[in-house]
């Protein structure tokens, strides 16, 4: 499992929202989206642009594009279309933190803003969903409830029967929480 709360990546499909209207959702993320948040879950989605340079892999997140959504509001065809032609116009996929958002919208995504887990995960790069699911019998883990194929790698997703309730991260610096009693 990461260290952070970032985790898991959606690919951009290369579509951006067509001229006509909005792009649907794709019925796999409103699947995915759905067995991993509740509707007014705030999810994390940080655009990073990823490229190979003298044979390093480099990456560049897209700052202002940054932002907290509403589990509900994200398949909605409008804000995927967006999300979409922001991921083309680049070049970036979507990254997601896996952990529902406590207050998101500031200026960063901070660690107190996790309350609460629903989900264990794994990133494995360059390993093809057979490998890593026969990786997970030979250590005695149990079956993943969701297995993405990332592109480079697999990503496996463990649906806990319980939420894990973080109740001792502590309240948010004084001056955030100032600002967000105000907001509130």
């Amino acid at each position: 499992m990461p260290g952070d709360s970032s985790a898991s990546h959606a690919g951009s499909n290369g579509a951006g929202a067509p001229p006509g209207g909005p792009l649907a959702v794709p019925g796999n993320v409103q699947r995915f989206v759905d067995a991993l948040f509740r509707p007014k879950d705030l999810i994390l989605l940080r655009p990073i642009e990823t490229w190979t340079e003298g044979g390093e892999k480099r990456s560049q997140v897209v700052y202002k594009e940054i932002g907290h959504h509403r589990a509900n509001d994200l398949v909605r065809p409008q804000v995927w279309g967006h999300l979409q032609a922001v991921a083309n116009e680049h070049k970036a996929n979507l990254f997601f933190g896996v952990c529902p958002r406590f207050r998101g919208g500031q200026q960063y995504d901070l660690a107190w803003q996790i309350r609460m887990v629903r989900v264990l995960w794994a990133d494995l790069d360059h390993c093809a969903p057979e490998e890593a699911l026969k990786r997970c019998k030979a250590a005695g883990l149990p079956w993943p409830s969701i297995v993405v194929n990332s592109g480079h790698g697999v990503h496996l997703y463990w649906i806990l029967a319980k939420p894990y309730l973080i109740d001792d991260a502590g309240d948010p610096p004084p001056v955030l929480k100032n600002i967000l009693q105000r907001w509130s």
